[in-house]
């Protein structure tokens, strides 16, 4: 009993411990944008903090040293990897940031507009062929769509042409989408009417896929995004109190609401819903209360908070660390099998715990499955390389800048949650503008090659 009671202890002093090196790294990088790289990953560890320290959720295994170790070295070779990762680069252009370049911005903002275009056209097919049934009896049928997929997975099975180039579709959706704020500023009617349909289509598809952190990522680009083409005081502007009020209307509905139309027994009995998501129960002060949206208030930031508990269960309890994939694991757009193994492996070490099978765990777990105790340096070559992409995509002032930086930042917050290469939608996004990144410049190189070889036809007929 004293052991545990130390344990305890301990945990609350390592939690608090690591929450005051967030809000100090944050305040050594207070001169960072306020949604830059660096500042948006602590953000995300400050919210993972926040509701552990919270307590609305108690946790039975207290956080080990080593746990605590692993992520206070995070946290700090990631700041310090942004630190050697600041360049100061000149812009490239003026003008509107996300305004198209050249022609080959123009070609390939053509060619990513019409994939999004096959996006909603497929998303809109699935909708009509029995997805707006599905959408309305929401509540019966998330279940079975999340077990259905699961199924799937398990079995190996491949998604059909069809079902790859809508999801494909659906990425284009999301950075045709990041454009918004562009397209709205500049008055570009045919993209911005484009950019609300892909925004829609993306929201589409997260209910039909039931689930809900779709929706989540495309709300937090278009906020950077917005930042990035408004410029910092935008967000002053556009956090209006009117605004501020919707946000907390659809924040009760995706904390409270949302969770009880997934799980209708959480309504039920919120207590055996935070078991069966972990070795947690919702707290005696929380219960006590009697008030039933608070329960399910706290089963919402068990979200958060069990991250952090499910990175110390597998640092402690299992031999994820020594797994090895070597980068297989955070590519499964290059290492499918590899991926789907390692996701089985994970779900029977939860199943045989009686939780749930899918838990989010921090991006450090995902990253030492792959790397081992490396993933500590692993840490701090992403905060290097994120700033590094960041400053020279703000500098392009290009669309494709935008959206880089904007996934950048928004991939940053998301580590804290877990690997931001499991979000299928983030990691092929970066795919995607990897393609684009390689066309623009074969048509660049193509239309230099074409004014060399006129200046020389010019020269010689001289």
């Amino acid at each position: 009993m004293a052991e545990a009671e130390v344990g305890a202890r301990n945990q609350v002093l390592f939690q608090w411990i690591l929450l005051v090196v967030a809000c100090l790294l944050l305040l050594v990088n207070r001169s960072q944008g306020a949604l830059s790289p660096v500042r948006m990953f602590l953000y995300g560890w400050f919210i993972v903090l926040i509701t552990m320290v919270s307590g609305m959720i108690s946790y039975f295994h207290p956080m080990a040293t080593k746990t605590f170790a692993l992520v206070l070295c995070t946290l700090c070779l990631f700041v310090a990897g942004a630190y050697f990762g600041r360049r100061q680069i000149q812009a490239t252009g003026g003008g509107m940031f996300g305004e198209p370049r050249h022609d080959s911005d123009r070609i390939t903002l053509t060619a990513l507009c019409l994939l999004a275009v096959v996006g909603v056209i497929l998303v809109g097919v699935d909708l009509a062929g029995g997805g707006a049934s599905m959408i309305a009896n929401f509540s019966s049928e998330a279940a079975l769509t999340r077990n259905t997929y699961w199924k799937q997975a398990a079995l190996g099975q491949d998604p059909t042409p069809i079902r790859s180039i809508r999801f494909y579709g659906v990425v284009a959706c999301l950075a045709v989408a990041t454009l918004l704020p562009y397209a709205t500023r500049a008055r570009q009617r045919y993209l911005q009417v484009l950019s609300v349909i892909a925004a829609l289509a993306i929201v589409i598809d997260s209910l039909l896929s039931a689930a809900r952190f779709s929706i989540g990522v495309l709300a937090i680009c278009l906020l950077v995004s917005a930042t990035l083409v408004y410029g910092a005081e935008s967000i002053r502007r556009v956090l209006t109190v009117r605004r501020l009020l919707l946000g907390g209307v659809l924040g009760f509905y995706f904390f409270i609401v949302f969770p009880i139309q997934r799980n209708p027994d959480l309504a039920v009995d919120p207590n055996s819903s935070v078991a069966h998501a972990g070795d947690a129960r919702i707290a005696d002060w929380v219960n006590q209360t009697d008030i039933d949206w608070l329960k399910i208030f706290a089963y919402s930031t068990g979200y958060f908070s069990t991250a952090l508990d499910k990175l110390n269960y597998f640092v402690t309890k299992t031999t994820a660390f020594s797994w090895n994939t070597m980068g297989q694991y955070n590519l499964p757009q290059f290492a499918r099998e590899t991926w789907q193994d390692v996701r089985q492996d994970i779900a029977t070490i939860m199943t045989a715990e009686g939780w749930g099978p899918n838990p989010w765990a921090t991006g450090i777990r995902d990253f030492g499955i792959d790397f081992g105790w490396f993933a500590i340096l692993a840490a701090a070559v992403l905060g290097y390389l994120a700033q590094v992409i960041y400053d020279k995509s703000i500098a392009s002032r290009s669309y494709v800048g935008l959206i880089t930086a904007t996934y950048v930042s928004v991939s940053c917050l998301i580590f804290a949650f877990l690997s931001p290469f499991q979000i299928r939608i983030i990691g092929t996004g970066f795919m995607v503008l990897a393609v684009i990144a390689i066309a623009h410049w074969l048509l660049t190189s193509k239309q230099a090659g074409r004014s060399t070889n006129s200046a020389l036809s010019k020269t010689r007929t001289s």
